[in-house]
């Protein structure tokens, strides 16, 4: 009538044979294998980065060729970016007005690019 949680182990224990423990033994160590496989794999694909020393945010910013470290903008929008900013280089060279300083850019009515991370 009633099943008791101990006859129910004892039926899978007698069951359990010889090849069904080698294969969960087996399975076992490929699984730690591949675990151990997947940390390597993790740890030889980082790549080293190299870090730019600076005094000043100008100092770094002037380091990277061919950036100016002065907003600029379009003659026809409403925003202003700066060379490091990503979407920055879709704006033509006979678009670009340069300011000064982000003071400038901000008092001609722009505001900052949302693609413009600072």
């Amino acid at each position: 009538m009633g099943f008791s949680i101990q006859e129910f182990f004892k039926k899978i224990n007698s069951r359990l044979g010889f090849y069904d423990c080698l294969s969960i033994g087996i399975t076992f160590i490929l699984l730690i294998g591949f675990c151990f496989y997947l940390q390597y794999k993790r740890s030889s694909s980082i790549i080293p980065v190299s870090y730019i020393v600076a005094t000043s945010t100008a100092e770094a910013i002037s380091s990277f060729p061919n950036s100016d470290p002065r907003p600029f903008a379009s003659k026809k929008g409403k925003t202003y970016t700066f060379s490091w900013c990503s979407g920055s280089g879709n704006i033509s060279a006979k678009n670009k007005i340069y300011f000064n300083s982000e003071e400038s850019a901000v008092n001609s009515g722009r505001r900052i690019s949302k693609l413009c991370n600072k």
